[in-house]
């Protein structure tokens, strides 16, 4: 099978791309910046906003199964850069599925939207794929952009087009999460030579949010099972369907430390949250067959792990 990855070079898209070639899967990793090339990965240096160069490497590759991951993830930048927000997250997905349409090819399209597209829950249930959408950023309204218009080609192409919505995805690579930020600070604590400090303390903000957190593994797991058992048009989140509060990773990240943590709260980091519990309801993703298969503890064992190497 041959399967064709944008955004390749990202947190998800590059443990997705391990996951395929791992499978077997003759994968094209389409990507800004070239990389290393391995047996059966061809890395392909195109950016998803030119339309013509997506077209030419699908028409060409005419892959099985495409998996849409690039984007301009971060919500602040969104609020800086609405246009380029928009302009890689909604016309690269057009560009993405007209290539497809163009080339006359049916392959399974799984196009990554997020959880940042539904709307605050009155309660602390599990968000459910229908339940509203009301994003709060451009970067939210931008996949939801993204989401309709894969239903959209679904619905009058007959595009086999269908939506992945993550949650909180977690795991080695990846920057600028909390689990990652914190798993980092205590890596430089130990180390303080390697850019730490000597006092050992971590300062923390609020530690009363509760997010659904996934092992990237199982997350990029349940993309190859959207695109094998999905129906076209639909949307499914990834999630693990229970929520963990920020207090209970700290204290499972400190109590890894080889060394004494004094975690502090500082005031300037505490802000104003719009969700204090966020959790995915995966009933559906698990109706396809896909289950959890590591948990959380591990990933952050993973996350620690992986900066005291990289530093």
């Amino acid at each position: 099978m041959t399967s064709l990855v944008t955004g390749a070079g990202g947190f998800i898209g590059s443990h997705l791309v391990d996951f395929l070639l791992a499978r077997g899967d003759s994968v094209i990793a389409l990507q800004r910046k070239r990389v290393a090339e391995r047996e059966r990965l061809r890395v392909v240096e195109v950016d998803v906003v030119d339309a013509e160069g997506i077209a030419d490497v699908i028409a060409e590759t005419e892959p099985d199964e495409i998996y849409h991951l690039a984007a301009q993830s971060l919500p602040n930048v969104s609020w800086e850069q609405p246009w380029l927000t928009h302009r890689i997250n909604v016309d690269g997905t057009l560009n993405i599925l007209e290539a497809v349409r163009a080339a006359k090819i049916s392959p399974s399209i799984v196009i990554a939207s997020s959880s940042s597209i539904y709307a605050p829950r009155s309660d602390d249930a599990p968000i459910r794929e229908d339940d509203p959408c009301r994003p709060a950023s451009p970067y939210g309204v931008s996949k939801l952009a993204a989401d309709h218009l894969a239903r959209l080609y679904a619905e009058r192409h007959g595009l086999r087009a269908m939506v992945a919505r993550p949650f909180f995805l977690i795991g080695t690579r990846k920057t600028g999460d909390v689990c990652s930020d914190w798993a980092r600070s205590i890596a430089c604590i130990e180390r303080p030579a390697k850019g730490g400090t000597t006092n050992g303390v971590l300062a923390v903000g609020n530690l009363g949010v509760v997010r659904d957190f996934l092992h990237i593994a199982d997350g990029v797991a349940g993309f190859a099972v959207i695109a094998a058992q999905g129906r076209s048009g639909e949307a499914y989140n990834i999630s693990s369907g229970r929520g963990w509060n920020l207090a209970d990773v700290l204290k499972t990240l400190t109590g890894l430390s080889k060394t004494k943590i004094e975690v502090r709260v500082d005031p300037a980091r505490v802000r104003p949250v719009d969700e204090r519990v966020k959790i995915g309801d995966n009933a559906k993703l698990k109706a396809l067959g896909w289950c959890e298969e590591r948990n959380v503890e591990q990933a952050l064992a993973e996350i620690l792990a992986y900066w005291r190497a990289c530093l």
